[in-house]
């Protein structure tokens, strides 16, 4: 992509204002949300959206692990007679880390959205504390396979 690409972009598909300040990618029809809402009076006033604002205010990290070990065991029983068996684990986890602080529309918007709002008082109840939004998960996964490798091998030599 080249400078004259970015330069031709609609002014929806820029984020980025000419002032170098974030554009509003809207979520909500503002000109409702402006006429009927008191947006100040929830508990972010703040309603707008910008990718680049989003990445900035977000911690993600993914941490895997990954082992496998393998085993034999060949035993000669006797003299031309052996047992061969395997077997193999395998084990897989995967942390996952998503940290949202409360300047993602992400935080903002969840807080908002779970407010109750009297509309006969104007009263807003938050139902969520404000501040960021941790989610973290484990996805463990072990296996064992003890597939039929097991041989018994006869050797008949034939002597002289």
């Amino acid at each position: 992509m080249s400078l004259q690409d970015i330069q031709g972009l609609s002014p929806y598909e820029m984020l980025k204002n000419e002032d170098g300040t974030l554009t509003n990618i809207h979520q909500y029809y503002y000109p409702i949300i402006d006429r009927f809402v008191p947006t100040e009076l929830f508990p972010y006033a703040d309603w707008t959206y910008n990718p680049v604002q989003e990445i900035q205010n977000r911690d993600r990290t993914v941490t895997q692990l990954n082992i496998r070990l393998q085993a034999g065991l060949t035993l000669k029983l006797l003299k031309g007679l052996t047992f061969d068996s395997k077997l193999q684990y395998e084990l897989f986890n995967s942390w996952n880390r998503q940290f949202n602080n409360e300047n993602t529309y992400y935080v903002r918007n969840t807080v908002n959205v779970a407010t109750t709002w009297d509309q006969a008082t104007n009263v807003m109840t938050p139902n969520l504390p404000k501040g960021g939004i941790l989610s973290q998960y484990r996805s463990p996964r072990a296996v064992v396979q003890h597939p039929e490798f097991r041989q018994l091998q006869q050797s008949i030599c034939k002597g002289p």
